[in-house]
This record gives structure tokens, sequence and C-alpha cells, in this order.
């Protein structure tokens, strides 16, 4: 399934959302959603910083804990909350499940990510 089909089925497809804002924002401000999906979860890149500096570390840390405690208020009753996410290292540092926990969330399926299924 594409994005445009996603579009023709009636889904809200926003893109550069700020995490720590979302659900504050104008247009998705008291909606409820079934699914929110946050591809490829990345603080951003740091001239000075490398991937496995505990800086940057932090800040992806921070980021994901905000998508997690603010998509959760978003959600419908049911409604699941996905993240894109590399679990090899440094990435397996951020911890994602335990954040997802915090926040009140629990893991319910990890799934294998096949690049092949994003051209």
């Amino acid at each position: 399934m594409d994005l445009e089909e996603l579009g023709r089925l009636g889904c809200v497809l926003m893109y550069q959302i700020d995490v720590h804002k979302m659900h504050t924002h104008p247009i998705l401000k008291g909606m409820k959603f079934d699914i929110i999906i946050f591809n490829f979860a990345h603080a951003g890149h740091i001239c000075y910083l490398r991937e496995h500096d505990t800086e940057l570390i932090q800040k992806h840390k921070e980021l994901v804990g905000a998508y997690f405690r603010n998509a959760r208020k978003m959600l419908s009753e049911g409604g699941e909350v996905h993240i894109r996410h590399r679990d090899d290292s440094p990435y397996d540092r951020w911890d994602i499940v335990s954040l997802a926990a915090e926040a009140g969330l629990k893991l319910k399926e990890k799934v294998w990510f096949s690049e092949s299924e994003y051209p």
C-alpha cells in the first residue's frame, strides 16, 4: 500500500510534525487516531557527535520518549503507536521498549524491516 492509496482511504498523512507539540498542533489538536506512525525516529545530526556518543543517544531518547508520551494522548480506544527503528548498535542503546513503557505503552509486536517494501 502506498501513500496515495492511504490518502484515498481517508488516512491523515502529515510530515515534519514536532513530536513535542503534536498533541497541540492546530490541525491535530483534539483528534484521535487508530494508528500513529513515526518513521525512522532520529533527533538529527550534530557535527561534533557520532551516533555512539552518549550525548546524541540521550537526545534521541528524549525525542522518542516525547513521541510516545504525546502520541499516547492522541490514540483512540485500542489505538496503536508504531515506530520504525534500528535495533543494532548503537541504536539499541535508545531502549525504546522501556521508553514506551514509561509512557504507558507496551510492545505488541516486533517485525523485521524490509527495505524493499519502501522504494
